[in-house]
Order: structure tokens, then sequence, then C-alpha cells
């Protein structure tokens, strides 16, 4: 089974700024939230924990392993996508610009602009074809292994894409919270809701 969880909210999350590569601390909700995901882990005999190498993933998944009494590794391919010049922006100060109108036209293939940190704004588009390849071997997993990720709301909204056939709008707009837990079991997509 492959279990799919969100990093503990953030102090951007609360503040409602664009967060992608970008990074702010767990709160002390974010904090709870996590250790909450790990009682939840304990009964589910998990076997790998992989983790973001974003901070706010990389606390969430030391919480969640130390709970487990597992080694986190760490992979890349997991990271958010950046939000360009628009990371750690407050989304209320963007609505209305000439920018904010054509994301909100065609979210999915929206380019953020500009770029963070060296790193260049990007697309769902984007990030979807990044994960594609994990996907697809999530579809031939050996149901032997219980494997749990830690990653981001992009990440997630782009699973639900690959396994629910979501269309583009519906992927873009997927809420997804700090207490949703997906389970991809079989080839199929299962999302729990932790109420955490």
């Amino acid at each position: 089974m492959i279990f799919i969880v969100r990093h503990g909210e953030t102090v951007f999350n609360v503040e409602d700024r664009f967060q992608g590569v970008a990074d702010s601390p767990l709160t002390e909700n974010g904090l709870a939230q996590a250790y909450r995901l790990a009682n939840f882990f304990c009964g589910a005999r998990v076997n790998t924990v992989v983790a973001s190498p974003l901070t706010r993933a990389q606390i969430t998944a030391e919480i969640l392993s130390a709970k487990l009494k597992l080694s986190c590794k760490t992979d890349d391919i997991l990271r958010e996508m950046c939000y360009g010049r628009w990371e750690g922006r407050l989304k209320k100060e963007l609505i209305g610009t000439r920018l904010w109108e054509r994301r909100i036209r065609n979210k999915f293939n929206f380019n953020h602009p500009g770029s963070f940190g060296g790193v260049v704004g990007g697309s769902y588009a984007d990030l979807y074809k990044r994960f594609l390849p994990l996907f697809e071997t999530f579809s031939l997993h050996n149901e032997s292994e219980n494997i749990l990720y830690v990653s981001h709301t992009g990440f997630m909204r782009c699973v639900a894409k690959y396994f629910n056939k979501l269309s583009d709008a519906e992927t873009a707009d997927l809420p997804i919270r700090n207490d949703t837990v997906l389970c991809i079991d079989g080839g199929k997509l299962k999302s729990i809701s932790l109420k955490i």
C-alpha cells in the first residue's frame, strides 16, 4: 500500500501566502497534526518513509519516522512547485491583478512569473509531468511493502488527477487539507480525512 500525506500546517499556510520552494516553520498546530498523523500510522505497518527535501515536509516526516521507528529517505522529486516571484507573497495582494486573472482562467497551465532562489516559476502541468514516471510505478507497486510519502498539496493534487482521471481545472482547485491521507491500494486511490 502507498500512503501520501501533506506536511503539517505552516506559518505561511495560516497567513495565506504562496509557499512552494520557499519554506516557513510548522506552527504549533502543524506540529500537533504531525504527531496525530504519527499515531494514526502506528497500526499501518509502514516499511518506508519518503519525504520532500523541503523543511516543512522533513520535520513532519521526522516526527512520523520517530514514532514508527524508521529512518526517513528524502527524494527531490517530491519537492513542491516554485511560485516564482510570488513565493512568500500574500494571496490577497495579488487578487485582481492581470496575472492573477490569467491564473484563474487556466490555473493548471499557468506558469508562475519570475524565479525564486534560482528556481524558475512553474505550473501544475510541469509538476504533473515531473511526477508521471513515479505515478506509473505506483500502479505496479509491490503490495507487500507499505510506503508513506510526506509531500505537498501539488503532489497530492497530481496523484488525484492520475488515479481519479480529474480534469485540469478539477486538479488545480482540489482542496487538500492537512488531515487528508491518500491511500493507493491495488491501483485504486482512496482518501481518508482524519479530522485533525
